[in-house]
């Protein structure tokens, strides 16, 4: 335990001497744009202007002095082109450059300007020309993948992941949970680093354009003066106020926006630290009778559904999003942990964990309205609970019953009173999606019945992806999208091995589902009731999920948006296992095992072989 603390506090100073040196490493120079005069007028990186002329070019000046911590690679993005780069008027030579990344306006290229910097001020010009469709401008700031930066995060890093080791180990947590968490955080720092704000995301510009909002109005925006303004504030907030610190110690454009996606990353290792937690509680009911040796053990069968959180590949990609979902699952993951250990305790259950259930509650409803199904589903366990207990008394059930509603109508009416305004006026149809009636109708769907009654089966398995915009994909059916999005999400990796692996993967998970299913048959009847929560968080978030797909035909049922099912869905397949392995199947719940396990190592694979292709 003392070596335990020693490491943790080692691990804290290394953390604070990285981040002070990537406080000075990682701050962009000072720049300026020069006008028609040649004067110079303040620019933040990065620049972009819609008005940039097509024929004049656009010159940016900079300002840099060499110094330990100076970086010796810089990133340029030109928009569009690069015609120059000079230092203290002397031009550069661009020959080590690919041609093709002078026109690189997405991530353009890395130049060692550091490395021609001489003591005192350097002032470099950066020319670059709008070719036109779109506007013009530039991006420099530090290069974080070479050199001093790199070995900086790279410490950082480090002493992130030994800090969660060693403060699990004085938290007692057993060295499976350990090793678990530790291997989950170095994924995801790997696939962050490889995986810029706007790849892979769902409106992350969108979304920092809320924030933007916030820091510059000091107050809430209207919903039809933006894409994403139509959502509840919670998230906006927390990201404004993490923002505006990080701009206070010299953070700045794209350093920022890795900040906020580290921010995620964090949010859903909350929400997973929550999920497995859950998941214990739950596995632990299990009875000795059903369970059976090592992988079989109540530890194996909680290692394995832990796991199944913590690796699932979505898990992995939706960390590093910039966005209020991942903001949303923690408040889920956290309801969910509370209620049902309000709900397993029985009479003994403590009042207290009920209400912090309503709290979370309440939090994600101001988070992402998707989260009102956690309200009805405490409501039915409370209705459930007072008849089973044959609660008569008044005073008991208004105990309860009135916290609930008062945080149910406070949290709504923060998060939809515009768009419930707007409903009760008739200006529109949608009251959660506020902008429904903005979306590409390219992405519209017929909602006949066997599109959502029907899997196709050859759709799933012989595409490795699917894709919002293609039929051939199985986009219209809602079970199949739901399945594939909820391993990959609506993306597509092209490159061989991850399609191989994803290809591996959709088998894998299809063959899961009936040993899945088959654990519901084999159990009685109470044994069911028992897991209300879980089952009433699953009926309600799916059927919600087709009815917004009924009433909007140009949403899909992405599995973002039940996200949090993850949980009672890893609980429910190894609980199966036990089930059949009570049944006398004892060779089907060693399948399943062997089976689980690898659909883990196929989803760490996935998301390694994103990794190692960049």
């Amino acid at each position: 335990m003392r070596r335990s603390w020693v490491i943790a506090w080692a691990s804290v100073v290394a953390l604070i001497a990285a981040a002070l040196c990537c406080r000075v490493t990682f701050r962009v120079p000072p720049a300026a744009l020069l006008d028609a005069r040649g004067i110079p007028q303040p620019a933040t990186m990065p620049y972009s202007d819609a008005s940039a002329s097509t024929t004049r070019p656009m010159e940016f000046e900079f300002h840099l002095r060499r110094g330990v911590l100076t970086p010796t690679f810089f990133v340029v993005v030109p928009d569009d082109h690069l015609l120059s780069i000079s230092l203290d008027g002397r031009d550069l030579s661009l020959a080590g450059v690919d041609p093709r990344k002078l026109d690189d306006y997405a991530e353009g290229f890395s130049y060692p300007l550091g490395r021609d910097l001489s003591d005192g001020d350097n002032v470099a010009v950066v020319r670059v020309l709008n070719r036109g469709g779109g506007p013009g401008g530039l991006d420099l700031r530090p290069d974080a993948a070479r050199g001093l930066p790199a070995v900086e995060l790279a410490v950082a890093a480090c002493a992130v992941i030994v800090l969660l080791g060693a403060s699990m180990r004085i938290a007692r947590c057993r060295w499976a949970s350990t090793s678990l968490a530790v291997f989950a955080l170095l994924l995801r720092l790997a696939y962050l680093w490889v995986t810029p704000l706007t790849v892979r995301e769902h409106d992350a510009v969108h979304h920092l354009e809320y924030v933007h909002y916030l820091l510059d109005h000091h107050s809430l925006p209207r919903a039809a003066d933006g894409w994403a303004f139509y959502h509840p504030p919670l998230y906006y907030v927390v990201s404004a106020v993490t923002y505006a610190a990080f701009g206070a110690m010299g953070f700045a454009g794209h350093a920022i926006g890795v900040v906020l996606q580290i921010q995620s990353m964090a949010i859903e290792l909350g929400f997973a630290a929550f999920a497995a937690a859950t998941a214990r509680l739950w596995i632990e009911r299990i009875p000795d009778g059903q369970l059976g040796p090592r992988l079989l053990s109540r530890e194996g069968l909680a290692t394995l559904c832990a796991a199944l959180i913590l690796f699932w590949p979505t898990s992995v990609m939706h960390s590093v999003r910039v966005g209020n979902d991942d903001l949303a699952y923690l408040w889920f993951g956290a309801a969910l942990y509370f209620g049902s250990r309000w709900w397993l305790r029985g009479r003994e259950g403590k009042d207290r964990d009920f209400h912090l259930a309503a709290v979370f509650g309440a939090l994600g409803v101001v988070t992402k309205s998707n989260c009102l199904i956690i309200f009805v589903v405490l409501g039915v366990m409370l209705l459930v609970r007072l008849l089973r207990d044959r609660e008569r008394r008044l005073r008991r059930i208004l105990g309860y019953a009135a916290p609930l509603t008062l945080l149910f109508v406070l949290s709504a009416s923060l998060a939809l009173h515009e768009a419930l305004v707007a409903a009760v006026a008739g200006k529109h149809d949608h009251l959660f999606v506020g902008n429904a009636d903005r979306c590409n109708q390219a992405l519209a769907l017929s909602n006949r019945p066997i599109y959502f009654l029907w899997f196709d089966f050859r759709a799933f398995l012989m595409s490795p992806f699917t894709s919002p915009w293609d039929d051939a994909k199985g986009r219209q059916y809602f079970w199949n999208y739901l399945l594939k999005t909820s391993l990959f999400g609506e993306w597509e990796i092209a490159r061989p091995w991850a399609e191989g692996l994803a290809t591996a993967l959709s088998w894998v998970c299809l063959a899961m589902c009936p040993l899945l299913a088959s654990g519901a048959l084999m159990r009685k009847r109470s044994e069911l009731l028992d897991e209300l929560p879980l089952s009433a968080l699953a009926v309600l978030s799916v059927a919600g999920l087709a009815l917004q797909r009924v009433n909007m035909p140009v949403f899909h049922g992405d599995f973002r948006y039940v996200f949090p099912l993850i949980m009672p869905l890893s609980y429910w397949y190894v609980r199966a296992l036990a089930a059949d392995g009570r049944a006398g199947w004892k060779w089907v719940a060693r399948a399943g095992v062997t089976l689980g396990w690898v659909s883990v190592g196929l989803s760490v694979a996935f998301i390694c072989a994103i990794v190692s292709d960049r």
